[in-house]
């Protein structure tokens, strides 16, 4: 292969490669015999650097030939290749095509026993394993286990007959040109759908990827494709200053100690987006399959795991809780499939979303002191201490920013307050110098004393006049958490950003015991129509701010 012999990028991966450990298992490819395959037992093969493939696929179900305890042993001397499912079987075929003798499938290298220890094991080193291999089968295209992947392509062509005249010394020659036309919409393929398919992608170091239209070549340093079905961006992408890829493979090409803190934010965030339209078999997974690109996340930045939390960061808190539901995108679920007493993930965390989700412009959300939100803490037990990427049990976030009370109609937001006859208009807060660096928040939202707080938001916010609100309805559009919006119901707008003419910030509603659940996301309008202000007046974000500032624990 010439990724083998030109690349230099590549090459030096592999060797870096060396040293971590191979599966337990593998097939072994060699031992074909009159239909008999097997697999063996690594610890056994007397070779210095053993190369084998490994399949990517979706099972779309349950495995009926998978390996256990209790065929273990049998396996390890022999049985018929026809046991394995179509896909497994196409997938020893490329094997062999690229004259490698040992293959690694996840359901028969893995003894699928309900105690789940080498299951375990398998999954924590599941990127080092996938990296290591000398390439990655995807069998993208395959909606299930047993669908196959080398299965005649089926390209829609339509086929034109178009007449044509030419002249030549004086002479017309008449003729016909035939064009083809291939219908074709590029999808999203089966494999791409499953979450714990992600960090397989993501940490293949040279993959052969069977889509539905064409067949991929990917490595770090190029991408080949058997026909121009989608365009091929460059791998890796030559205008993303990121280290951050959700991949092993930066921190170990990376010469620097130099980082790219606003950029790695942005593709986590991206990177998050994506995750989140995959679809998974029980909720409480989704964490435990996007650990592995946290803990990346985490040493691009060179943050300690303490500040990860339930798929957030606290250095980074006031942008990562401006997450929405994606109104575009549907991965089969919708926040009402988990009932709220079986939902372990907080509510303030995107993970909590069983749908996708997504950020608002990725480009401008560097803020920096335009948020007006503190968070004072967060605390997050984990489900095991030792896995402090992986799921969670509960959380608690204890902010501090502008909130008003509102009323949803079922239509909606009408304001609580009492002040929707008066809606200020003020210039952008002057605080005292410093004050918008400290990325906690403000200092005003600092101040406790109820007469300070009054007397400091009246310094900060001027009336310059008074603008009159009838009907009190609040100029706000809000994408909220479930599918179908809420029963009428009391709730507080949180702000969380306040820029120019604008705000932004996630709903509250109240639960108990002084604690809340967000239920959604919200941002104001800038123009309002004729009639709810008259003249088509702006009102901004200082409506919002007729709210005091107060402190909330969102569970």
């Amino acid at each position: 292969m010439d990724c083998y012999k030109n690349h230099e990028i590549c090459t030096k991966l592999r060797k870096k490669l060396l040293v971590h450990r191979l599966p337990k298992y593998l097939i072994d490819l060699e031992s074909i015999h009159n239909g008999y395959i097997r697999i063996v037992d690594t610890e056994g093969i007397q070779e210095d650097n053993v190369q084998y493939s490994i399949l990517s696929y979706s099972w779309g179900g349950g495995q009926h030939s998978k390996t256990t305890s209790g065929n273990l042993k049998k396996r390890l001397v022999g049985f018929p290749l026809t046991d394995l499912p179509m896909t497994v079987q196409h997938a020893v075929t490329v094997t062999q095509a690229f004259r490698l003798c040992y293959l690694w499938v996840d359901a028969i290298c893995i003894p699928q026993d309900p105690d789940g220890r080498l299951i375990q094991q398998e999954l924590d080193a599941m990127p080092e394993l996938y990296a290591k291999a000398t390439v990655v089968i995807s069998a993208a295209c395959a909606a299930h286990s047993n669908a196959g992947f080398l299965e005649p392509r089926d390209q829609d062509y339509h086929q034109y007959d178009l007449p044509v005249s030419t002249v030549d010394e004086g002479q017309q020659v008449d003729g016909r040109i035939t064009l083809f036309e291939r219908g074709f919409k590029k999808q999203r393929e089966p494999v791409d759908m499953r979450i714990w398919t992600e960090q397989e992608r993501n940490n293949a170091l040279c993959s052969f990827r069977f889509e539905s239209e064409q067949v991929v070549w990917r490595c770090r340093e190029t991408t080949h494709a058997d026909s121009d079905v989608d365009m091929l961006p460059p791998y890796p992408d030559a205008y993303n200053a990121s280290t951050f890829d959700g991949s092993m493979f930066p921190s170990m090409l990376s010469t620097t100690s130099t980082r790219n803190y606003e950029g790695n934010l942005r593709e986590y965030l991206k990177h998050t987006s994506d995750f989140s339209k995959r679809q998974y078999t029980s909720f409480d997974d989704r964490l435990d399959a996007f650990a592995r690109s946290a803990s990346f996340m985490a040493r691009d930045m060179g943050w300690e795991a303490s500040q990860y939390k339930a798929g957030l960061w606290m250095k980074d808190m006031q942008r990562g809780l401006m997450w929405c539901r994606d109104e575009r995108w549907t991965n089969g679920s919708t926040a009402d499939d988990v009932p709220m007493n079986m939902t372990l993930v907080p509510s303030w965390s995107w993970a909590s979303l069983p749908s996708a989700v997504q950020w608002d412009d990725l480009n401008y959300l560097d803020w920096g002191s335009c948020y007006s939100l503190r968070v004072s803490e967060c605390k997050v037990k984990v489900k095991c201490p030792k896995k402090p990427y992986h799921g969670v049990e509960k959380g608690e976030l204890t902010v501090e920013g502008y909130a008003l009370n509102v009323f949803w109609d079922g239509r909606e937001l009408v304001n609580r307050t009492g002040l929707c006859g008066s809606v200020r208009r003020a210039s952008r807060p002057t605080l005292e110098p410093g004050a918008f660096n400290n990325p906690q928040g403000p200092s005003l939202a600092r101040t406790h004393d109820k007469e300070e707080r009054k007397r400091s938001h009246e310094s900060a916010f001027p009336s310059d006049h008074q603008v009159s609100l009838e009907p009190s309805v609040l100029p706000a559009k809000v994408i909220w958490d479930s599918l179908l919006p809420p029963e009428p119901q009391d709730l507080t707008c949180l702000e969380i950003l306040g820029f120019g003419g604008s705000s932004s910030g996630i709903m509250l509603s109240y639960t108990s015991g002084g604690k809340y659940k967000r239920s959604g996301y919200f941002a104001t309008e800038d123009e309002i129509k004729s009639g709810l202000l008259g003249g088509g007046s702006k009102v901004g974000h200082h409506w919002l701010r007729q709210g005091r500032c107060r402190k909330f624990c969102v569970i």
